[in-house]
């Protein structure tokens, strides 16, 4: 049984050329605030078994685009989910713990490096979804939670297929959205930043 509600994810967007405004947020309840969000890709840390959302009874950490179509927190969305069901060595985001999470992006890998994140086990949890967010040049997403040595899950994924299709769009958005239904949960980001390789 999980208590609170609904989580929180990280969000990429690039809908917009300008900050977004309290007018542009998502869509709340099991949404998680980044529902309705076009050109965007979220990392989700979803607390609460949303049935109609067909997910994991357990918590469960998500990567979810529809890439320039409006984002949504169904499963549907997801190019991977790993539950908190015991399987990997976090087995709780809802138990009150301050936990560590590290979210990188690789761009243009080769072929080598694919080999490599299939051997090693590192893809895991991916859906059909994944397809139409794949091209010629690839990336790998990856979502660290805790052990910051193996990601809990990576994905294939080429970020262009989120970003606007204008040749001056060179900026995207980065930010935190949360939302609650009936039950109600706190979250605290208790640090967080951003690098850039060099």
């Amino acid at each position: 049984t999980t208590s609170g509600g609904d989580g929180f994810a990280f969000v990429i967007r690039d809908d917009t050329p300008n900050a977004p405004t309290s007018a542009s947020i998502g869509k709340g309840g099991p949404s998680l605030g980044y529902g309705g969000i076009e050109n965007s890709i979220a990392v989700e840390f979803d607390t609460v078994y949303t049935a109609d959302y067909n997910e994991p009874r357990e918590s469960h950490v998500a990567i979810h685009t529809r890439g320039r179509a409006p984002n949504t927190a169904h499963s549907s969305a997801s190019l991977a989910t790993v539950a908190l069901d015991g399987s990997v060595s976090t087995s709780s985001i809802n138990d009150g713990q301050v936990h560590e999470v590290l979210i990188t992006y690789t761009p243009n890998i080769t072929v080598d490096d694919m080999f490599y994140y299939i051997d090693s086990g590192q893809i895991t949890g991916l859906s059909t979804a994944l397809s139409s967010h794949s091209a010629d040049s690839l990336g790998i997403f990856s979502v660290y939670v805790d052990d910051l040595t193996l990601p809990m899950m990576s994905v294939p994924f080429n970020m262009e297929s989120v970003m606007r299709n204008i040749s001056d769009s060179t900026t995207a958005w980065v930010g935190f959205t949360a939302s609650s239904g009936y039950l109600w949960q706190a979250v605290h980001i208790l640090e967080w930043n951003m690098t850039f390789p060099p």
